[in-house]
């Protein structure tokens, strides 16, 4: 569809029930607006012999202000008040910010063309959270279990100490140098965990001394991480540079005491109960998560392409910096894991889907149930994410103050997503262990319009403090893309 006016030429694709899609086209006059405003505000910033700021001609000051900075500054005017018009001409009001991409824009032709995908608030039947059937299994701790842990324990109260007196063993940590017969540089240095690396280079590496070198056939696995050499079959001399390995304490009293409590017997029983909560904590999220899905199922739920698509890029963004902080790139991990890239994003497109959608169905329980965030549950939630974060105690305060409003947002989401898994745990039908619970009937609510979206639990981190893949899902700008306010 299309309307125009001698002011805007809007055409219009209902893409959803919640997604706009409009392709506005500006008049002249209001591009010449756009770039008289940007020259006169930009203008006050540049000096020009015998002007005073701001009172330079135009012509003087195209030179003077960078072009990109022109551009953009320009842009962003004829953008805000063409979108404006837009939405006022279609009789839309937005819930948060569109997602703009430019076609054309052009200060010669005083011409600008984009696209803007406008949300519209999310639509919600919700189904009946009462009652709903599901089964919680938490799994008993063993002697082995403890056992495991309390060597764990050893493990990393171990000492380190150079091997001078034998080969290399399973375990060891050795200092190595690879280099292929057919690589002329001075080829590659790592540390690796004997037993814990791969199977030819391990094989090779027990009995090794340090210093020594050899000459054996290496097959290095399709996912090594220098991809030169991954799945390649080569000849390589490898040379040992130095072998350590860990010493682990007696498992004695003196031990106990250096974890804080007075025997063995009360090291185990307090390796036990942690035990016991971390199971119990793994049973409680896998019964949110029968509970979620249950109403993810059953209830209908509408939302704007720009909530997931924002949850999607930040995914992506994530993930790219991760690989390439190990020197990797998606291409890589995707061939690893018997994925193409299209196949990648694709699923992380319908996981930030079910994201956005949890998150809405989390904030209806919350209003519906009329639930409340105390300080005290707030500050619980933000002492968690310094914790995460490594902020040690006395630069709590120093913390909140650089990033405090920086994640107020998460903070109030991680609050009302803990209340309202509470509140949901309580209604619950739930069964023990393989225990079948007593079905509910599935009724929905009344459909009205629900507010800002959010994604589940966000995570934050000091760098940023901001919210990743499952970050709040609130409409914002999009990558390559400008955002157009309401």
């Amino acid at each position: 569809m299309s309307t125009s006016t001698s002011a805007l030429t809007v055409q219009r694709e209902d893409l959803n029930p919640c997604t706009v899609l409009l392709t506005i086209s500006c008049p002249p006059e209001l591009v010449r607006a756009g770039f008289q405003r940007a020259y006169k505000d930009l203008g006050k910033r540049v000096r020009i012999p015998g002007f005073r700021p701001g009172h330079a001609p135009q012509h003087l000051l195209r030179n003077a202000i960078p072009r990109e900075q022109l551009l953009n500054a320009a842009a962003e005017v004829v953008v805000r008040d063409a979108y404006q018009q837009a939405l006022e001409q279609e009789k839309l009001t937005p819930e948060g910010n569109g997602a703009v991409e430019m076609e054309s824009f052009d200060e010669d032709k005083y011409e600008c063309k984009f696209k803007a995908k406008v949300p519209l608030p999310a639509i919600v039947e919700l189904a009946d959270y009462n009652g709903i059937p599901v089964s919680k299994n938490v799994v008993p701790v063993t002697d082995e279990d403890v056992e495991r842990q309390v060597e764990e324990l050893r493990g990393r109260s171990g000492k380190r100490e150079a091997v001078t007196d034998r080969g290399v063993q399973e375990g060891d940590m050795a200092v190595v140098n690879l280099k292929p017969k057919t690589d002329t540089g001075e080829g590659r240095t790592m540390m690796v965990q004997v037993g814990q690396s791969f199977k030819d280079l391990d094989k090779a590496l027990v009995g090794m001394e340090a210093e020594q070198m050899k000459s054996v056939k290496l097959t290095f696995p399709d996912d090594y991480s220098t991809s030169a050499w991954a799945g390649q079959k080569m000849d390589v001399d490898v040379t040992v540079r130095s072998v350590s390995s860990v010493r682990l304490p007696d498992l004695d009293d003196a031990f106990a005491k250096s974890m804080n409590v007075d025997n063995v017997k009360d090291l185990k029983a307090r390796v036990r109960e942690a035990l016991e909560r971390a199971h119990e904590d793994s049973a409680t999220k896998e019964l949110d998560e029968q509970i979620l899905l249950h109403l993810t199922q059953e209830s209908k739920i509408e939302v704007a392409d720009n909530t997931w698509e924002q949850v999607l890029s930040r995914r992506l963004q994530d993930v790219q910096q991760e690989l390439q902080s190990r020197k990797s790139n998606i291409e890589e991990y995707v061939k690893a894991n018997g994925m193409t890239v299209e196949e990648f994003v694709e699923r992380l497109k319908e996981e930030a889907k079910m994201h956005v959608k949890r998150a809405v169905i989390i904030e209806r329980v919350f209003k519906a149930e009329d639930l409340k965030i105390t300080d005290q549950e707030a500050t619980k939630h933000f002492l968690q994410i310094a914790m995460e974060n490594g902020v040690p105690e006395d630069q709590i305060e120093a913390f909140a103050r650089e990033y405090g409003n920086a994640i107020r947002d998460e903070v109030i989401y991680r609050a009302m997503y803990s209340l309202v898994m509470e509140q949901l745990r309580a209604k619950a039908n739930i069964g023990e262990g393989g225990a079948k619970p007593k079905a509910a009937k599935a009724k929905a609510a009344k459909a009205e319009p629900a507010a800002e979206a959010k994604a589940e639990k966000p995570k934050a981190t000091k760098a940023k403090a901001e919210k990743a893949d499952d970050a709040e899902a609130k409409p914002k700008k999009a990558p390559a893309k400008k955002d157009a306010k309401k």
